[in-house]
């Protein structure tokens, strides 16, 4: 009896854990566009509201930042990438009429986990480059 309760106890735990770790997007879009592979993803959409959540691989070497660039025609977005600790940290902001062009963060070797945010709904394009 003790065993059952145990193991039934273990079971429940690997469940939570299994479910808490997962990354879900939960958005709206029209005329989304996105492309993902080995150091590079990109998205471009004519409406995006809510959170998109983008797992790209970085190969490139050991360690490096990423490069950034932007436009937005209409809205403000955040986009946050998951450090090496797995702690997720703003990369930038941007707000309608704005364009940028900048490198940032810092990443490592592996799967990284890039999650732009819409703040107001939104229309534009994203790339991100791992070097």
């Amino acid at each position: 009896m003790n065993f059952k309760r145990i193991l039934v106890l273990f079971i429940s735990l690997i469940m939570l854990v299994s479910l808490v770790s997962c990354d879900v997007s939960s958005y709206k879009a029209l005329m989304l566009v996105r492309i993902t592979k080995d150091d590079f993803c990109e998205v471009s959409f004519s409406y995006l509201d809510g959170e998109l959540v983008m797992k790209p691989r970085y190969t490139v070497a050991d360690e490096g930042q990423i490069h950034y660039t932007a436009h937005l025609d209409e809205g403000e977005i955040n986009v946050y990438y998951e450090c090496a600790s797995g702690v997720k940290e703003l990369l930038f902001n941007i707000k309608a009429g704005e364009d940028l062009d900048s490198r940032g963060g810092y990443t490592e070797r592996g799967r990284q986990k890039i999650y732009i945010e819409t703040v107001t709904p939104a229309k534009g394009k994203i790339t991100l480059e791992f070097e």
